[in-house]
């Protein structure tokens, strides 16, 4: 290391001064260590399935949606009809009951059969339950209008719908029964709640429409008798399953071998003896 005065004269008598070497360990140490630049990776390549679409599931989503479309179409027809006092075409009822009849069967049976099965802590029969309760509703509404031609399109178009919900406890209701169960909990409590404003308006058709007693009077009774089942389903506690116990061991027995030695004394030739015979059983 050279001092400072030493190289500051140097500098004056214009002396070359050579620069100081690198370290030889940070050039050994760059040799052995080259810059290494990281190459992107590969793209992966994303599953099939993820851009696979099954075409059935195209089918019966877009077939279940043009169905539900056109229902609420026809029932909004009709309550705009009926809110103006019109009724609806002779043509487009029959066309309204024809589409929605198959409707009304095939909803109504699944809600039934399912509902007879469900457990009591169910919830899903009470979402579905307004599904076959619409269809029935519009059945009883294309029905009603052609049969009581005098009735008054408002008070009819709600009558149906009462009659629909009423169907859509009912017919679950019978296939329950004939299991020997009630509703379960959540669909009893939807049940007390969509027969109750029937209850009121049947009450309030008796006092001040004595022309139509009789129909008030069956909606009055029909949905009173709802009521009730709803109430039970929701109130009356269910029966646990009995929970099986394991089966007490027996007591053990010790180990008994049917075979049994005799020794005592006995006769031998020329003197006594000591005889040992063995018994099996």
């Amino acid at each position: 290391m050279r001092s400072p005065i030493r190289l500051a004269a140097a500098v004056l008598l214009g002396l070359e001064v050579a620069a100081p070497a690198a370290p030889a360990r940070a050039q050994v140490a760059l040799e052995r260590a080259p810059l290494q630049v990281a190459s992107p990776s590969p793209p992966r390549e994303l599953p099939a399935q993820l851009g696979h679409v099954d075409s059935g599931s195209v089918f019966v989503g877009s077939f279940l949606a043009a169905v539900t479309l056109t229902d609420v179409g026809f029932g909004v027809y009709d309550g705009v009809r009926a809110a103006r006092g019109e009724r609806s075409p002779t043509g487009v009822g029959v066309g309204e009951a024809v589409f929605v009849a198959p409707q009304a069967v095939v909803f109504g049976t699944a809600h039934a059969v399912f509902t007879a099965d469900a457990p009591d802590d169910d919830t899903l029969t009470a979402a579905t339950v307004l599904v076959p309760a619409f269809t029935y509703s519009m059945l009883v509404h294309d029905l009603a209008s052609e049969k009581l031609p005098t009735a008054r399109t408002g008070v009819l178009y709600g009558v149906s719908w009462a009659a629909g919900l009423d169907l859509a406890f009912t017919v679950p209701a019978l296939a329950a029964a004939g299991k020997h169960r009630l509703f379960p909990r959540a669909l009893g409590a939807m049940e007390v709640a969509l027969t109750v404003p029937q209850i009121a308006v049947a009450s309030y058709g008796l006092l001040k429409d004595p022309g139509n007693t009789a129909g008030w009077a069956a909606l009055a009774g029909c949905s009173s008798a709802l009521f009730v089942h709803g109430l039970l389903s929701a109130a009356i506690p269910r029966r646990q399953p009995p929970v099986a116990l394991p089966a007490a061991e027996a007591p053990r027995r010790p180990l008994q071998v049917p075979f049994s030695i005799d020794v005592g004394p006995a006769p031998v030739r020329g003197g006594g003896g000591i005889g040992v015979m063995g018994r099996w059983g």
